[in-house]
């Protein structure tokens, strides 16, 4: 009930939101495009800024959730990206395996995804249903 550690985990939301689901998004659009060189780099990078922020903070809070012991509205904001961005690494583009050089990042990443809550909103066919939808994006972009 600290106010403090509220208004900072409001923070980390608007974080996601701002930062890490956008610089996700369009790193997915650019790998399910299948654009190379500076136009995937740049939002890979701007992804891997966002992470290296997490780890830090995840750091400091010791785990396994991202305020500690207790899962919270800052994880429920963040695991469906870590879900997609999960499958995004296995799309086949060596560059956006990211999560490996994020040891806590990728500790509190299973931690979330192995509640039983999040992993029953994993909708069916998630990692088709993605490469499906950024494709399609990426394809409508191009004919622009």
């Amino acid at each position: 009930d600290d106010p403090i550690a509220r208004a900072e985990g409001r923070g980390w939301i608007g974080f996601a939101n701002d930062v890490v689901m956008p610089a996700g998004g369009a790193a997915m659009l650019a790998m399910a495009g299948g654009v190379k060189g500076e136009i995937l780099a740049k939002p890979l990078g701007a992804l891997r800024d966002a992470l290296d922020k997490l780890e830090r903070q995840l750091a400091r809070a010791g785990g396994p959730f991202f305020l500690g012991r207790d899962f919270s509205l800052v994880d429920a904001s963040y695991a469906p990206f870590l879900r997609r961005w999960r499958l995004a690494e296995g799309w086949g583009v060596h560059e956006a395996g990211l999560l490996g050089s994020f040891p806590k990042v990728s500790a509190w990443a299973r931690a979330m995804l192995s509640r039983p809550s999040v992993a029953a909103a994993e909708p069916a066919d998630l990692d088709a249903k993605s490469r499906r939808f950024y494709a399609e994006r990426a394809a409508r972009a191009r004919a622009t």
